[in-house]
């Protein structure tokens, strides 16, 4: 997955259970081009859902169906 923001953001992740889910939040963001919730079903991944969590902060939620290893890449 990748998520583009420009000018680059700060973001803070964490993680949720029952159903388990990783939240990114995105701040200084203003507006989403497209918030909505797609469907993947691969990879461990059942869906993730964009969208403005607060006037200044975008949240990204992937929705889990199997066990998990979080990275993070920088380039």
């Amino acid at each position: 997955i990748d998520i583009q923001s420009d000018p680059f953001t700060s973001f803070n992740t964490f993680e949720l259970v029952a159903p388990s889910r990783i939240v990114i939040d995105l701040s200084g963001i203003d507006n989403i081009q497209n918030s909505r919730r797609v469907e993947i079903n691969e990879l461990g991944v059942g869906a993730i859902k964009a969208e403005m969590f607060k006037y200044d902060t975008a949240r990204v939620v992937f929705y889990l169906t199997g066990e998990y290893h979080v990275t993070e890449m920088n380039e």
